[in-house]
């Protein structure tokens, strides 16, 4: 009797880890076909906690050494402006040249540091990219300042054809106040894509609105 029910027991045993083993084969052989799809969300989500993480620091570092920098703009300030800029890209071994433009404002939360939206513009032979994200500017030592910022661009290499991606950049430029609410703002900057890199230098105008 026990033979019996112990034939049974491993009949059932055998029969279930079989059962298991062809399901788990089926979801592996299905799997694959959604890799691309969970590879571009997980290339998209480590740059997003890039991101986060670079700005929890930043914003860090800025209330750290916001005592021993003299103040730009203080709390309470709008800057709205913008940028014009030339860039060299590269992509899978191939390098091209764009133009951009770049439109931004943003609002002085605490003294120099800045947060706000831009909207990124930029063209070249046979294809053009728009995109819109947040930046953070903080000003780190007299009117010396570090930008960085998210972008979700799409390129569009014809009508019917436009590709999506994220980037994330950063850079340096100063600030020449030609009056207290006007600055002229020459910068470099590097921002990186799905296999881009761009190399910039720019020269913006931004105008500050309630500076003393």
């Amino acid at each position: 009797m026990l033979n019996e029910h112990l034939c049974g027991f491993s009949k059932w045993t055998t029969a279930t880890f079989q059962n298991r083993t062809l399901k788990c084969k089926k979801h592996f052989l299905i799997l694959p076909c959604f890799q691309p799809y969970f590879k571009q969300n997980l290339i998209i989500m480590k740059k997003i906690n890039l991101f986060l993480s670079l700005f929890v620091a930043f914003l860090l570092v800025a209330f750290a050494s916001n005592r021993l920098s003299a103040q730009v703009c203080g709390q309470g300030v709008w800057m709205i402006g913008g940028e014009i800029g030339f860039n060299s890209s590269s992509s899978n071994g191939e390098s091209f040249s764009l133009f951009s433009a770049q439109p931004m404002a943003g609002y002085f939360v605490i003294d120099n540091l800045a947060v706000g939206t831009s909207i990124g513009l930029a063209t070249s032979d046979g294809f053009s990219e728009f995109g819109i994200g947040p930046f953070v500017r903080y000003y780190v030592w007299s009117n010396l300042f570090a930008q960085v910022g998210l972008q979700y661009t799409n390129t569009t290499i014809d009508p019917s054809d436009g590709v999506s991606s994220t980037r994330f950049g950063g850079g340096l430029g100063y600030s020449f106040f030609v009056n207290n609410a006007v600055a002229i703002e020459p910068s470099v900057q590097v921002d990186f894509g799905d296999d881009v890199t761009n190399f910039g230098i720019g020269i913006g105008i931004q105008a500050f609105i309630g500076r003393e």
